[in-house]
């Protein structure tokens, strides 16, 4: 007797019921996983590779080397494919970068939240409410924080955090150190104190836990979690467990706070005097890291790592550093003793050679993708073509940073490009997008100037640095950034600051 004779047998069903039973679940397979929304006649020519159920393999898998490809395609400088159901249109044109900043109808939230796999669901029929006012009330908040009365409150704390922490690695590490480990740990300590609590940011094990939890949140954006949203998964397991552990700390923190009546004057208080929850503030918190840890923690790094490798370039930052210190701070005063009392003003705005490196950095390690969602309704067209409703525009930032039309000698570190004489990011509208342009210019935009430039000159105050590789060789040029990555990270190849006291300081 086979199988099917079997289940034939114990449920009663006849062959035609069997087969109608095949059939359905064929059917309910074939629309789950293979049926999709067809482009419209006027959306770009589809680009080779398209694959049923996962839409384009390339652009999982080297993205920005995959983006080129698709532009030798892409005829009329546009060109659609799809990610598992959704529609995407890609673009190289001036008119698409332009739609791709300044047009109303394109959601930035909506964009994000479904192709960076930070949404639950799938959804292609327009904006959602819910999503909006998380938005909206994520926006309020960090503007409230980022007020400059709160930042001058802060601020001795922000420069205490940077000095203590590199007179300790001194002690802990006193020969190297790996930037992309130790001064992205203190850029995360920064934020903590804008956007997070104060228990976790003077206490090493919650500080280190919570950023293990984080970063096993933001690697939880896998092409399956996104492709299939719905799909029970490690990726979806890891995420809401580490919600679940973050959850928890600050339940704890916030019900010690209750028991002993104790308000700290920090952003989690703040949170809490506003009337928010829990669940608001996790978010917040969660939502603020992706937002600004990654490529502050990240490019504070970078910034090093250059300026080890530019003499040149060293030299004028550490001579900015001394004069605006001594000009605003006379006496006798040690350097870093003159730094530690410079107000916010100056430190915003007193450093303009920091400013040009930090720039520079950023536009060579700005790789990833940047996503809008039509949430018009409506076709939104661009050069004669139209990015349908419900579809995504995408736009590649380092494609576009890398341009050889806008930029001299692109894979080079120049921050002399952005001076008078040259001023290539002034060159076209949007043509600089480090920050954000357009409708969507970066909100964290000042606290992330603010803690690169306090990193930084600190850095070149206590510290002779130089930059080595993993074989101990002394490195004459920066390492390679890694071009196809999806969002801000570190070099392929493992390096090392090694460093010791400046003499004087």
């Amino acid at each position: 007797m086979t199988l099917l004779d079997v289940i034939k047998a114990d449920v009663g069903l006849s062959p035609i019921h069997l087969a109608t039973i095949v059939v359905f679940c064929l059917a309910i397979l074939y629309i789950g996983l293979v049926r999709r929304p067809a482009f419209p006649a006027r959306s770009p020519k589809i680009i080779r590779g398209n694959w049923p159920i996962v839409g384009s393999l390339g652009f999982w898998r080297k993205r920005y080397d995959w983006w080129i490809e698709a532009g030798e395609q892409a005829e009329t400088k546009n060109f659609s494919f799809h990610v598992g159901k959704h529609r995407l249109v890609g673009t190289f044109s001036e008119e698409g970068r332009k739609t791709f900043f300044n047009h109303r109808q394109l959601g930035f939230t909506e964009g994000y939240a479904v192709l960076f796999g930070q949404s639950p669901s799938y959804d292609e029929t327009g904006s959602d409410e819910e999503l909006h006012l998380t938005n909206d009330h994520f926006h309020r908040r960090i503007a409230a924080l980022l007020k400059t009365e709160k930042l001058v409150k802060v601020l001795p704390t922000l420069i205490a955090d940077v000095s203590s922490g590199l007179q300790e690695l001194a002690v802990t590490s006193p020969d190297e150190t790996d930037p992309f480990d130790s001064i992205y740990k203190l850029v995360y300590r920064l934020t903590l104190r804008i956007v997070g609590a104060t228990e976790i940011a003077e206490s090493p094990h919650l500080s280190d836990q919570t950023l293990h939890l984080f970063g096993q949140i933001e690697q939880t954006a896998r092409p399956y979690q996104i492709i299939w949203p719905w799909l029970p998964s490690p990726a979806l397991f890891t995420r809401y467990w580490a919600g679940a552990k973050m959850y928890m700390i600050f339940s704890k923190i916030l019900n010690a706070r209750k028991k002993t009546e104790q308000k700290l004057d920090d952003p989690l208080q703040f949170l809490v005097n506003q009337g928010d929850d829990i669940r608001q503030i996790i978010s917040f918190i969660v939502g603020a890291l992706f937002a600004g840890q990654l490529n502050s923690g990240y490019n504070a790094a970078w910034i090093l790592c250059y300026l080890a490798t530019y003499p040149r370039w060293l030299n004028q930052v550490r001579k900015e550093v001394s004069v605006v210190a001594d000009k605003h701070i006379p006496g006798s005063d040690t350097l870093v003793q003159k730094l530690s009392k410079l107000p916010l003003e100056v430190w915003e705005h007193g450093f303009p050679t920091i400013e040009l490196c930090l720039r520079e950095s950023i536009r060579l390690q700005l790789h990833g993708s940047g996503f809008r969602k039509n949430i018009s309704g409506k076709d939104v067209i661009i050069d004669d073509e139209v990015v349908p409703p419900g579809g995504f525009l995408v736009y590649h930032f380092g494609h576009h940073l890398r341009n050889q039309e806008i930029y001299q000698d692109p894979e080079k570190w120049e921050p002399e490009r952005y001076l008078p004489d040259r001023a290539e990011d002034k060159k076209s509208p949007n043509a600089y997008v480090g920050w954000g342009t357009g409708r969507h210019p970066c909100l964290g935009m000042r606290f992330a100037k603010l803690e690169q430039n306090i990193i930084a000159a600190f850095f070149c105050a206590i510290f002779d640095f130089e930059l080595f590789d993993s074989t101990g060789a002394k490195m004459v040029n920066p390492p390679e950034p890694q071009v196809n990555a999806w969002s801000a990270c570190g070099p392929e190849m493992s390096v090392k600051l090694r460093y010791k006291p400046r003499n004087k300081e």
